[in-house]
């Protein structure tokens, strides 16, 4: 492995969907980023980040700050924006033997376009689906005096 620093990653869960269509056009027009299959990848000076139609935008080596006023834009196209976002942290490093994912670790052989939109993807995805496991778990909640009164009652 080469000695390179840690860097980070943040993964956040902002809406249960963005209006991607309108999203993509808007960031395109601004001459910033590619549209690929359901992702939008925006390579900045120090860092990157990847956007998915389902809500969640992954940061790779960017400031707090950076994110912070990505995300006031990025929440303008947000459908149903969640009461509080989801926010998941890592920290990586570069030049590795091979990628792999350890605890809240990742090691990457290389940082190129590709490499980051394929973590990219796996680190989205179960970030939205732990989002989509609390809203079930709070309905399950919310909803389970229903069973118990019709059992009692006959009747809700």
């Amino acid at each position: 492995m080469v000695d390179s620093p840690y860097y980070s990653c943040q993964v956040v869960c902002y809406a249960e969907a963005f209006d991607f269509t309108t999203l993509t056009e808007t960031l395109l027009a601004s001459g910033r980023g590619a549209s690929y299959r359901n992702v939008f990848y925006v390579e900045l000076e120090h860092g990157s980040y990847a956007i998915f139609p389902f809500g969640v935008a992954v940061y790779w080596n960017l400031r707090n700050e950076v994110i912070n006023r990505l995300a006031q834009d990025m929440c303008h196209f947000a459908i149903a924006p969640l009461p509080s976002k989801k926010v998941d942290h890592f920290s990586y490093i570069d030049g590795c033997d091979k990628n792999r994912f350890s605890s809240d670790h990742i090691q990457l052989v290389n940082t190129e376009q590709m490499t980051l939109l394929a973590i990219s993807h796996a680190l989205a995805q179960p970030t939205k689906l732990s989002v989509l496991e609390l809203q079930a778990k709070n309905t399950i909640e919310e909803t389970s005096a229903i069973p118990r009164k019709l059992a009692e009652t006959g009747s809700t």
